[in-house]
């Protein structure tokens, strides 16, 4: 995205993938995503979620802004 652009959604679309039970999709500033994983806590990101089949086609963003874990 260009510098000062402004999410608005972000929906899966079919054919995302879950692996097992749960997903994870985390957003963080810059051009990739940098920190460790497995992440200790949410320090550094500027948002996450975990998803599951039921949220393909469903705005994730609403519930990545929830702060959780730092």
């Amino acid at each position: 995205m260009a510098e000062g652009s402004l999410f608005t959604g972000l929906v899966l679309q079919d054919g995302s993938s879950v692996a097992g039970d749960l997903s994870f999709i985390g957003m963080q500033a810059g051009p990739a995503f940098t920190l460790p994983i497995p992440l200790a806590s949410a320090v550094g990101m500027l948002g996450w979620t975990l998803y599951d089949p039921t949220l393909i086609r469903v705005d994730l963003l609403p519930s990545m802004a929830v702060p959780r874990f730092g």
